[in-house]
């Protein structure tokens, strides 16, 4: 174009906010030489950049975000652009230029803009406090609040005003004088009159915004002040039954000097009277709310019970608190508190005791009454005292422990002097399913018999269960046939298999058929299960052979035996069924078809379990019977028709024949001796042998043709379960021509039984003595030899009750209540004799309560109650100052047994300012001493000389008079006469600081008891003197 210059039109030093556009477009005016517009001319419009300002926070120009732009100057020469400011305050410049040929006048042009804060923002202003937390909220110590306003793009918000504000009560609050300044801050202040925390808030008032942002400040509570019954239900004048805690517990507020409650402050209660105790130990400490409470139980009496809260320094310390103790109403009822409806495994301890809560009509519970908890049904065991006292609440509860059978178990609570106050309970013994099994015993099946390939009748059964012998179910068991060298049959379980599992069902029983394998005689089927004992069960089956099928030749062929004589061996034949198993039962009949002789048997024979069929063949007679032949026949047999032939040569000459003696009995170790010989009617010369004897007999040659049989039978030789076992002495004869004869003598020895030896045991101290609740358990154990070898068996009795068999006993003293003696017996028995180890369990004494407290003027008094005292023969009371020092015995007479188990000890020697401690050492029957303790007390010091009034006062015939003592002085205590003659001096001597008691018999010095009238006595204690009157009156 023809321009030739440019100036500003417009738009140059405006002021606006960040973010915004000014209100004024920037106008740039092109002119040629002679002063007219220029059109289309294009001008450029640039944000000046700044070096510490990134670019997208410097604004835009024109609609867009663009800070680089060109516009076309229009027809009045004008080319205008918006410009909005970027995002910080502070001054922004835009140059405008443009070219001809080159550079036009005035370019470029630069215009300028001041960017102000934006509105404030509630999101980016912020509140501060300093310090945060103030130790005293006491109106006069601040906080510091600071207010920084800044807009949307953090930018310091100036010249706005602010209030604050703050949550809680008595807030004294300090608002700001001055708007923010160049950095957007403006500062007040909080103090409080009320402790907490204090949530600080702030408000724009020129913008009207409420700022998002709170700042904490936290207020101590200044130092306690007061104290006094805490404001409701603060437990003060209410009624409950004698040595019953109140139903509510006694509280007390401690504030500051203005109303702050005080937090950790030590608050004592104390009983004053009435006889009651607090529960908690005390001192006890406030709360965050400044609440101290504390429970308290009443007198053993009824009447008036007051209770002092005190805190040193504070005012209106100490506060009362007054109750009634009352005697009960009528007893109404027993309430379950815990233990009822549950299940457990036998054994098991209920999870929660059986507990009741004994009420009056009233509905107040009623403390120290005795219930005894029952077990109606089923055997489940109470194992803690019982019957036992309701407590402070009124509660009495008592363990127990499920037995070992299951099913339901009723427990009834009763009072033991009114049983028609009663509740009953009722807790399940029940096993889990699948779990708790312990070992596997055999039921059903065993020992069966049937023929091979069979099915047995009778399923091979066992029987899961747990210690208890109850039975579990759920359990997998694991049936297998056995295969080995044990075995001759090999059979299959249900479905053809070798190896099966089952699962017991809710009675414990799994079972399986079994089918007998095709080899007759024993076959082995096991039972198992993981984990369980024994780890197998073993049936025993036996497979007998099928009816008899066939026959061969078994024995006895082809001998030579004297004419006319029975042959030494029989002959004999095999009858076995389709497998080849002995048959018995085959009928077999014996012929002699040459030689003339005969069959001695008469005929049929029958074959055995074996199978054999045998007879004994007596040859033809001399002088011709040398050739001799015998047959057996077996005919109708489902194989067909059988034929054995049996030859025998006859010998004419005669042949030895052995004398021997018949049966022959005896014991195991004695001794057995018998004569052995052969006669011959050819008289030849006849040997003698054995050709079977026991291992430790001998033959011995007497050189006279005979000989003697001699033995001796080991305690051995018969083993359990056999009482008797018959053995055979086989001897033979034999001639100088080949005649011989064999024959035998059956001994039968009888079992001589040696009683079973315990070779150890354990615990080895036969007496054994058990502190109470040191030890759940106690293993008992026995070794044992048996010299027969028999099989001993192990009962074990507690008291005469059998409780277990085996080598080891665990004796769970949880089923046994504590504090008694008991047998414990291990009894070994062969099923002949026994042999017996007995150990004694001795419970000690266990005490229920053992406490100590301070009684001004009579000492420290000890108060214990033991559960059980039957092996008691007394008690000490020992004291010493250091826990763990050496402690010296108070009494000087053993305290004897108390008939309801509950003592009492007062120690008159004590001195203010010290700490006892004490133990009461129990002396059992046997002279055992167990100590029990130390339990401590505190012998206070008072803090003033005081001389009490005695009493009682008037006295007859004797009074107590009681002094205070804050320190160890000289102490003189005299008693005058009206005339101010010396009666009887009481007391001379150096006493320790304390409490004292002093008793006046009315006597004088002399031992002279003194008339009716008025009598002064007085104190003389380091610098102070006290005098009082007293009355004696007859």
């Amino acid at each position: 174009t023809n321009a030739k210059k440019i100036a500003i039109n417009d738009g140059d030093q405006q002021t606006g906010y960040v973010g915004q556009f000014l209100q004024r477009d920037l106008r740039v005016l092109v002119l040629d030489q002679h002063g007219n517009p220029v059109s289309s001319q294009p001008i450029r419009f640039r944000i000046v950049p700044s070096p510490s300002k990134p670019v997208d926070a410097l604004g835009s120009l024109g609609k867009g975000s663009a800070a680089d732009t060109s516009i076309n100057s229009d027809q009045l020469g004008i080319a205008a652009v918006k410009w909005r400011l970027g995002h910080y305050v502070g001054t922004y410049q835009v140059q405008a230029g443009s070219n001809g040929d080159g550079p036009l006048e005035g370019s470029p042009l630069v215009f300028n803009a001041t960017a102000l804060a934006d509105l404030t923002s509630a999101d980016s202003s912020k509140i501060t406090v300093a310090p945060p937390e103030l130790m005293v909220s006491n109106g006069e110590i601040r906080a510091t609040v600071t207010v920084t306003l800044r807009d949307r793009y953090n930018n310091p918000v100036v010249n706005k005003a602010v209030s604050l504000d703050a949550s809680g009560n008595g807030n004294l609050i300090t608002q700001p004088t001055t708007t923010t300044d160049s950095n957007g801050k403006t500062t007040g202040f909080l103090a409080s009159r009320e402790a907490g925390i204090k949530y600080v808030t702030a408000r724009d008032i020129n913008s009207g915004v409420a700022l998002l942002d709170t700042a904490t400040v936290t207020f101590g509570s200044a130092r306690a002040a007061r104290i006094a019954k805490a404001a409701g239900d603060n437990g003060d004048t209410q009624k409950r039954n004698v040595g019953t805690v109140l139903e509510k517990p006694l509280k007390v507020l401690v504030t500051d000097q203005f109303g702050n409650p005080i937090a950790n402050v030590a608050v004592t209660f104390t009983a004053k009277t009435g006889g009651g105790m607090m529960v908690e130990p005390q001192p006890v400490r406030t709360d965050n709310a400044g609440i101290a409470s504390s429970t308290y139980r009443l007198g053993l009496q009824p009447g008036a019970n007051l209770v002092e809260a005190s805190s040193t320094g504070l005012d209106g310390s100490p506060v009362n608190f007054s109750s009634i103790a009352e005697q009960p109403a009528q007893m109404k009822e027993l309430v379950v508190l815990s233990g009822n409806h549950l299940t457990g495994e036998p054994g098991q301890t209920l999870p929660e005791p059986l507990a009741v809560r004994l009420l009056d009509n009233l509905g107040w519970p009623v403390a120290d009454r005795r219930v005894r908890f029952e077990v109606k049904a089923n055997d489940a065991v109470i194992t803690s005292e019982n019957p036992i006292a309701t407590n402070m609440y009124g509660i009495a509860s008592a363990e127990m422990k499920f037995g070992t059978r299951l099913g339901l178990n009723v427990i009834q609570a009763s009072l033991t002097d009114l049983a028609a106050v009663s509740v009953t309970f009722y807790d399940t013994t029940k096993v889990i399913h699948g779990s708790g099994a312990t070992s596997i015993q055999m039921v059903n099946g065993n020992n069966q018999s049937g023929n091979v390939g069979q099915t047995l009748p009778i399923p091979l059964t066992v029987r899961i269960t747990d210690a208890y012998n109850n039975p579990i179910p759920g359990i997998t068991v694991t049936f297998k046939v056995i295969e080995d060298q044990t075995v001759q049959g090999v059979g299959r379980l249900e479905g053809g298999v070798k190896a099966m599992p089952r699962t017991s069902n809710e009675l414990g029983i799994a079972s399986v058929y079994y089918t007998l394998g095709e080899q007759a005689g024993l076959n082995k089927v096991r039972a198992s299960s993981a984990g369980l004992q024994p780890e197998f069960i073993e049936f025993s089956i036996y497979g007998e052979s099928g009816s008899a099928f066939s026959m061969r030749k078994w024995s006895g062929d082809e001998q030579t035996g004297e004419m006319d004589r029975v042959l030494i061996k029989p002959i004999s034949v095999k009858v076995v069924d389709r497998y080849g198993n002995p048959a018995r039962g085959g009928k077999v009949n014996f012929i002699v078809l040459q030689g003339g002789g005969s069959i001695v048997e008469p005929q049929p024979i029958l074959s055995d379990a074996y199978g054999i069929a045998q007879v004994h063949w007596r040859l033809g007679p001399r002088p011709n019977a040398y050739t001799n032949v015998a047959q057996a026949i077996a005919d109708g047999l489902p194989g067909g028709t059988f034929l054995e032939t049996f030859t025998a040569t006859g010998d004419p000459a005669h042949w030895p024949n052995l004398e021997l003696p018949t049966d022959v009995n005896i014991w195991e170790n004695d001794l057995l001796t018998f004569k052995v010989w052969a006669k011959d009617s050819d008289n030849p010369p006849v040997t003698c042998s054995s050709l079977s004897i026991p291992d430790s007999a001998k033959l011995v040659n007497n050189g006279d043709g005979t000989w003697t049989f001699l033995w001796r039978p080991d305690f051995n030789e018969v083993l359990a379960p056999l009482k008797t076992k018959s053995f055979y002495a086989v001897f033979s004869a034999l001639d100088l021509r080949g005649g011989k004869d064999i024959d035998s003598v059956r001994i039968n020895v009888t079992d001589l039984n040696r009683a079973p030896i315990i070779t150890r045991f354990w615990p080895t101290n036969n007496v054994i003595k058990i502190e109470p609740g040191t030890l759940g358990k106690i293993e008992f154990g026995v070794e044992t030899m048996d010299a027969d070898g028999d099989l001993v068996t192990v009962t074990w009795y507690v008291d005469g009750n059998q409780v277990a068999y085996g080598q080891t006993y665990t004796m769970d003293l949880s089923l046994y209540p504590p504090w008694h003696y008991y047998s414990v017996l291990a009894s070994a028995n062969d099923h002949s004799a026994t042999t017996t180890q007995w150990w004694g369990v001795k419970v000690k004494v266990e005490l229920v309560n053992f406490s100590c407290m301070v009684t001004p003027y009579k000492g420290v008094t000890l108060e214990w109650e033991t559960a059980d005292q039957q092996i008691i023969s007394g008690f000490n009371v020992l004291k010493s100052l250091r826990e763990d020092g050496e402690y010296v015995q108070v009494n000087q007479e053993l305290l004897p047994v108390s008939e309801n188990g509950r003592y009492q000890f007062i120690d008159k020697e004590i001195a203010g300012g010290y700490r006892y401690y004490y133990q009461v050492e129990e002396v059992s029957v046997d002279g055992v001493k167990t100590k029990h303790g130390p339990v401590f007390a505190e012998a206070p010091i008072p803090k003033e000389f005081r001389l009490a009034q005695n009493y009682p006062n008037p006295f007859n015939p004797e009074t107590t008079i009681r002094f205070d003592l804050p320190n160890a002085v000289n102490v003189t205590l005299e008693v005058y006469n009206i005339l101010g003659q010396r009666v009887r001096m009481l007391l001379e001597q150096k006493m320790e600081p304390g409490y004292h008691a002093v008793m006046w018999d009315g006597a004088d010095d002399y031992g002279v008891r003194v008339g009716s009238g008025v009598y002064y006595f007085r104190i003389n204690a380091g610098s102070f003197s006290d005098v009082k009157k007293m009355a004696l009156i007859k």
